[in-house]
């Protein structure tokens, strides 16, 4: 029989790396964040065979320090925290100090850095267990750049479904990454990918400029001009006001029109406190909620919620994507009622527009007859009272005017 024992640190590092890095999407989320958390106003991304070979982040962050080049890929070392009781009132994307020594048990991973203080930068390569084996200057401006080679290589099978499977991990990654370059203002994101032999192509260039601008370079125009800025209704209820407090959500949502939505939720884009997230059960409800209105389709979703950090816990799991909301129930109640009212306002809005529309149409007609005579057709259409229902947009009105524009057809009993 065997005893039980303490594993060893370098077993148990191992172990307990490969659930913090399980994906390229994983690998690029940390350097990224870590940027941001620098300060930066730049971040480009560089792929060579989609992450495959290597995978490049470079900023124009504050650099690092010199005092820190020996502890910065050690686990648990960490500038961003010192104690528990700090978890709570966290300012910064990362704070468990485990992305980077994780990185360099999965493969090869060397930095180039200057600080600010620094007139010159300096390039630090790592071993498994994230200690510095080399160092050398090299000029750079200030700013960091991290490499990760031969990601997965100390784990594989891991590799292997890596390898296979790259494209597809890949474009998992851009979705991931589409949530930074969407909600950060101020910061100007770029990627790149290299195929071996061939020239560098660039996949997206996010200038960071406003989040309306964000969403028409990641997507297009046509994105946009389907949305509709969301506007949060309290309820009127004093107690519910009272519970509500404290909370604020601000973004866009698709128009309830049929076509801008989509036919799956594959842009949806939630935010705790500006921090992208994973809110399975609020998306739930969003859709449907949406799907009231237009059953067949799926709304585009980019919302941030404001919310006191004493009442989240962002520590569920390592990539901190999974939150717990002490007040979800209240975020519910405001998201209902907000859409509910925000989309009868709408419908209320088209539907005053198409009568406006028609109304205008029946007195351009009855200017353009008085100096010709009435045909019977017309009487019958004058006459008769029409069945309208409400049209999705002022342009679809079932009243069409005929190519040469010289008689107008009008169809009573409209259903």
């Amino acid at each position: 029989k065997k005893s039980i024992k303490r594993i060893d640190g370098i077993t148990a590092k191992s172990i307990s790396s490969g659930q913090v890095i399980t994906s390229l999407s994983n690998v690029v989320k940390e350097l990224i964040e870590n940027s941001i958390d620098a300060k930066s106003t730049h971040i480009c991304l560089k792929f060579k065979d989609f992450g495959k070979e290597s995978i490049e982040c470079a900023d124009n962050g504050f650099g690092v320090e010199e005092s820190d080049f020996e502890s910065i890929a050690k686990r648990h070392y960490t500038s961003k925290l010192s104690d528990f009781s700090q978890l709570s009132t966290i300012q910064t994307f990362g704070f468990r100090g485990e992305a980077l020594s994780s990185l360099c048990d999965l493969s090869k991973v060397w930095i180039h850095s200057r600080h600010l203080s620094q007139s010159i930068g300096t390039k630090l390569y790592f071993n498994s267990e994230g200690i510095v084996i080399r160092r050398e200057l090299s000029p750079r401006n200030i700013g960091t750049t991290v490499t990760v080679e031969n990601l997965f290589n100390s784990i594989p099978v891991r590799r292997k479904e890596f390898v296979n499977n790259i494209k597809r991990e890949f474009d998992k990654m851009l979705r991931l990454v589409y949530s930074y370059c969407i909600g950060c203002v101020g910061i100007r994101i770029s990627c790149t990918n290299q195929l071996v032999n061939k020239t560098k192509q660039t996949i997206f260039c996010c200038p960071g400029i406003s989040i309306k601008n964000n969403i028409v370079q990641i997507f297009d125009s046509k994105q946009l001009n389907s949305l509709i800025e969301f506007e949060q209704h309290i309820e009127s209820d004093e107690q519910s006001s009272n519970d509500n407090n404290g909370i604020k959500i601000t973004g866009f949502i698709s128009k309830c029109d049929f076509g801008c939505g989509r036919s799956a939720n594959d842009r949806q884009f939630l935010y705790v406190n500006r921090r992208p997230c994973e809110l399975k059960n609020i998306l739930k409800f969003i859709n449907e909620t949406y799907r009231n209105f237009n059953r067949n389709q799926y709304p585009f979703v980019l919302l941030n919620i404001e919310i006191d950090k004493s009442l989240v816990d962002f520590n569920v799991t390592p990539d901190k994507r999974q939150l717990i909301i002490s007040k979800e129930e209240q975020i519910f109640s405001i998201i209902k009622e907000s859409l509910i009212k925000m989309y009868n306002k709408e419908n209320s809005c088209q539907l005053d527009s198409m009568t406006n529309y028609t109304t205008k149409l029946f007195h351009n007609l009855s200017q353009k007859r008085k100096s010709e005579p009435v045909d019977e057709e017309v009487k019958a259409i004058m006459s008769t009272p029409l069945k309208m229902s409400r049209c999705r947009s002022p342009c679809d009105s079932p009243f069409k005017e005929s190519v040469n524009n010289e008689r107008l057809i009008v169809s009573p009993n409209v259903s």
